[in-house]
């Protein structure tokens, strides 16, 4: 995620009783929330790309576009 702006507003702190570990989990879990209810959508990067590769060396590369959640259409 990137450009997330935060605002926090009504938090009181105590001296007695207020730790900064409850406000990082206090933030922490408000931001799950908030990004629960936004509907993020994952966008990746879709490229055409040609691969030239020995034969020898092919089953190797197939592995790493598939381990890679690349979609490919076959030899060429």
């Amino acid at each position: 995620m990137s450009n997330v702006k935060v605002i926090v507003y009504d938090g009181k702190e105590h001296p007695v009783d207020s730790k900064p570990v409850a406000f990082e989990i206090a933030g922490r879990e408000a931001f799950k929330l908030a990004v629960q209810d936004a509907g993020p959508v994952l966008f990746e990067p879709i490229m055409n790309v040609r691969i030239v590769v020995p034969d020898i060396h092919m089953g190797d590369v197939m592995s790493d576009l598939t381990h890679a959640a690349a979609g490919y259409r076959g030899r060429v």
